[in-house]
């Protein structure tokens, strides 16, 4: 049949198919289709566009919010660490003063009983009858003498092993404080604030806290100024006792024997300085991939992803700075005040964490500091 309709349009020049097509190139039905299909692709696009500025604002705030936990929760487990060694070196300078105390108190009944007992050996000389009074004077200020020598020679090594303990105490919580702080920082990326962040770390780490042995000799005039008050307050003259403990703290090095039971900040730091910053970078995992995927749609996963790339690699981190300090202005009675604090700072690329972020992407452009 359809052979005998060629051949018709062949004989008579009819074409039967011609209204059918001129019918198929005058149809515009499916223009707006097309035109939808565009469109609803970048509408796609769109919208994952905007669901990835909102998940990305989330994801920066949640890893700022860990970096500044990390960073200040480090600073106040460092500030305690520092307020107990103050506590401890008061203690044991209590301790001391105790000690001082008895020997003061060894001391002045010693020399009461060698005025007595020269008086008393006097009493045989002419002129000089009513001396032999002091006689059994001197016998009580001997039994006196024996007693506390006897007390003394029981609480001196009693007294020394707890001063070493105490010793042992402090260099232990200089140690350990920041392996603590450390393990803060540490459960905070890896658990309190995961996810998105994975793991933290502080830097400088565990090399202990900024103190050192006391050398000097502050912590016997210390232990010898109470010692000299409470022996001052135990034989009755409470009135001077502060005149006696000054005396007695002038002639501390007779009392108090310091093996360095007390410490002290490094001579060599400032209030203020990298001695006392913590810094803590926080790595996390950003929440770009599915936003990628979205946006990819639009270019039919041709674009370039460098660029997401790079930023996710840098957005993987967030740094907070912190800091433990005291606003007494004597150097010298920082480790003897329960006033060591916390706070945060502004972040500076310091010596802390200088080298770990060197090598972190995009850091190494950066003049001054992170916000």
């Amino acid at each position: 049949m359809i052979a005998k309709m060629r051949e018709l349009f062949h004989s008579t020049g009819h074409d039967p198919d011609a209204p059918a097509r001129r019918r198929l190139g005058a149809d515009d039905r499916g223009a707006m289709m097309v035109m939808g299909i565009f469109m609803a692709v970048i509408l796609v696009g769109a919208i994952y566009y905007v669901l990835g500025i909102g998940a990305s604002a989330l994801y920066h705030e949640r890893m700022q919010d860990a970096a500044d936990s990390g960073a200040f929760g480090a600073a106040v487990i460092h500030a305690r660490g520092m307020n107990i060694l103050a506590i401890l070196n008061l203690i044991s300078a209590a301790v001391m003063a105790v000690l001082v105390a008895i020997k003061v108190i060894e001391y002045l009944l010693l020399a009461a009983l060698a005025i007595a007992t020269a008086i008393c050996l006097a009493c045989s000389c002419p002129g000089c009858c009513g001396c032999c009074a002091i006689c059994p004077v001197a016998v009580v200020l001997e039994y006196g003498y024996d007693t506390v020598s006897e007390i003394r020679n029981t609480a001196e090594p009693l007294i020394e092993a707890i001063l070493e303990v105490s010793k042992a105490v402090q260099t232990v919580t200089r140690y350990m404080i920041p392996v603590v702080a450390e393990a803060k920082v540490i459960k905070y990326g890896s658990d309190t604030f995961s996810a998105p962040t994975t793991v933290g770390l502080m830097a400088p780490g565990i090399i202990g806290l900024a103190v050192e042995p006391d050398e000097s000799d502050l912590f016997c005039k210390k232990a010898s100024n109470q010692g000299g008050r409470l022996a001052g307050t135990l034989i009755g003259i409470w009135p001077i006792r502060s005149f006696v403990g000054t005396a007695v703290e002038s002639l501390s090095s007779i009392f108090c024997e310091d093996d360095e039971y007390a410490h002290r900040v490094q001579e060599d730091s400032d209030m203020g300085d990298d001695t006392f910053q913590l810094q803590v970078v926080m790595l996390g995992e950003p929440p770009f991939e599915r936003s990628k995927q979205g946006v990819g749609i639009v270019t039919w996963g041709r674009e370039d992803t460098t660029d997401y790339d790079t930023l996710e690699t840098m957005t993987k981190f967030s740094y907070a700075q912190s800091e433990y300090y005291t606003d007494d202005p004597d150097r010298k009675e920082w480790l003897w005040r329960l006033e060591w604090r916390a706070r945060l700072r502004r972040f500076t690329l310091g010596s802390s964490l200088g080298g770990i972020l060197s090598s972190v992407p995009g850091i190494s452009e950066l003049d001054y500091s992170v916000h």
